[in-house]
């Protein structure tokens, strides 16, 4: 089993480096009557047959002056970019660019290249070492230039981040009028270009970034080949050349929490709102979940909340509640109390109970009671006659 992780292990690394290490075939095409001199700069002068160069059918142009082409087989090169951002600038806005499609837009951009990566003057002779008549390419290269300075202007702005409100708008402006050659990645759904303003209208509170990129003709990526000898003077394929702008939104607005009880504080579920804004429009409705509910991204300013339904056993509070969001944060606790509790009253009926002699069976202890009872009170009130008498 470990053997065959191993083979397959190294066939996917061999899979991949051969993927890497895809060879291309360097085509020349030789001009006729066409010879470059290099020459100045401290450096031995240099003379040669100007080519026209393609990689995988892409227009490929010489960095390394100095360098020879030592190999047709090319492989892309994954180490380290240290092109200055010129070379890169007028690879790109140079030969195909626009109205740049002539055979001295080639020359001009080939020339440019070598003048910035050696510090050479670069010239054109219909023969070699200058000599013969001289080709200016100079209107070209003034045309190449003059975009590619345009593109190194950025903008300038006042400021490049601002704080603002919930709701407002905020505009920046281009002091260079260079803004119309950006266009918008990143917060296109808050922002936009109106000639020389970036305007943002942010819909949430917190930071919001808008980064704008300098529009390009093309999105092919710059692609450096080397010789497969690992000598040869290295290629380029100039493709588009991303640069970026950034600004930052920094809106300030209010979170609304709503706590529904009851009279003894305890949080009420299921409790259905909305929240309507100083136009009277609605903006959320929703229900309490275990009691609360919560609403960022608030403009400041003047609300009413309303009840919709509420629990049975619990009073709707009928009136709209109004407040003002002047904080970052509120705060709302909405109390319902309960129903209280109908006490039916008890129908009692008068009932008249007749008076009635009701006779009762005397025992021979009640009767002998009765007459020991009545002998004893006879005798008493006869003794008090007779006291009443004397006296």
């Amino acid at each position: 089993m470990k053997l065959i992780k191993l083979i397959a292990f190294a066939f996917l690394l061999t899979f991949l480096f051969n993927i890497n290490a895809y060879a291309y075939t360097l085509e020349k095409k030789p001009v006729d009557n066409m010879w470059y001199l290099r020459k100045g700069g401290g450096k031995e002068a240099f003379s040669a047959q100007f080519m026209e160069y393609f990689i995988d059918d892409k227009v490929t142009y010489c960095i390394e002056p100095g360098e020879h082409i030592t190999t047709d087989e090319y492989i892309i090169y994954n180490g380290d970019n240290n092109l200055h951002r010129l070379v890169l600038l007028i690879g790109y806005f140079g030969y195909g660019y626009g109205d740049h499609t002539t055979l001295r837009h080639k020359m001009a951009t080939q020339a440019l290249i070598w003048e910035i990566t050696s510090g050479q003057i670069v010239e054109f002779w219909t023969k070699p070492s200058g000599a013969g008549e001289y080709i200016t390419v100079n209107p070209e290269k003034q045309e190449i230039m003059n975009v590619v300075n345009k593109h190194l202007a950025d903008p300038v702005f006042d400021q490049y981040e601002k704080e603002i409100s919930l709701g407002d708008t905020t505009t920046f402006i281009d002091r260079f009028d260079v803004l119309s050659t950006y266009e918008i990645v990143e917060g296109s759904d808050i922002a936009k270009i109106e000639g020389n303003k970036l305007e943002v209208t942010p819909n949430k509170t917190g930071i919001s970034n808008v980064k704008l990129r300098k529009k390009i003709y093309s999105n092919d990526k710059l692609i450096i080949y080397e010789g497969n000898d690992k000598i040869s003077q290295k290629m380029a394929y100039f493709g588009g050349v991303d640069q970026y702008i950034s600004v930052k939104v920094n809106t300030k607005g209010s979170s609304l929490l709503i706590e529904k009880v009851d009279e003894f504080d305890n949080l009420v579920d299921g409790v259905e709102f909305e929240l309507y804004d100083s136009n009277n429009q609605i903006i959320s409705s929703f229900i309490t979940n275990n009691g609360v509910y919560r609403i960022d991204n608030l403009k400041y300013g003047h609300y009413c909340l309303k009840e919709i339904n509420t629990k049975d056993e619990l009073i709707k509070m009928d009136d709209s509640y109004c407040f003002e969001l002047q904080n970052d944060e509120e705060t709302i606790k909405i109390v319902n109390k309960h129903k209280k509790e109908e006490v039916k009253s008890a129908h009692i009926q008068e009932v008249q109970i007749e008076e009635k002699e009701i006779s009762v069976p005397k025992t021979f202890m009640q009767e002998s009671y009765f007459d020991i009872y009545g002998v004893f009170l006879g005798i008493s009130l006869i003794a008090y006659e007779k006291k009443k008498k004397y006296n």
